[in-house]
């Protein structure tokens, strides 16, 4: 599937020309809504992916608790990197091999994780 929102050419180049973040670059930003200041998140890092598909940015859909496209990715396990989780997640959710894999930064997003039932960041 799809994110149409992102076939416009704009939105592509400004994908393709974002730099690289470096461990040492002061780069986390917010996605998403503000937190409540009255609940608790958990850490939990994750790993997602942007893949240029063509003709659009390649995005999962989730139903619930909120219908949403979400980019290919997810939570990284005990032991492993967060290369490797990138890796395995988006396998899992797409059976896409990828390669050529760039960071480009770090974000923030505080939100609740239905299949986990608890709040995390």
């Amino acid at each position: 599937m799809h994110l149409r929102g992102f076939e416009n050419e704009t939105h592509l180049s400004k994908l393709r020309s974002m730099k690289v973040a470096r461990e040492g670059d002061k780069m986390n930003r917010r996605f998403g809504n503000w937190p409540d200041p009255n609940q608790y998140y958990r850490p939990r890092a994750g790993a997602y992916a942007i893949i240029d598909a063509g003709d659009g940015i390649l995005a999962t859909f989730q139903e619930d608790p909120d219908p949403e496209f979400q980019l290919p990715g997810g939570g990284i396990d005990a032991g492993e990197t967060a290369i490797q989780a990138l890796h395995r997640e988006v396998l899992e959710e797409t059976g896409y091999r990828i390669h050529g894999v760039l960071r480009l930064g770090m974000f923030h997003r505080h939100t609740f994780m239905p299949d986990y039932g608890y709040h995390a960041h």
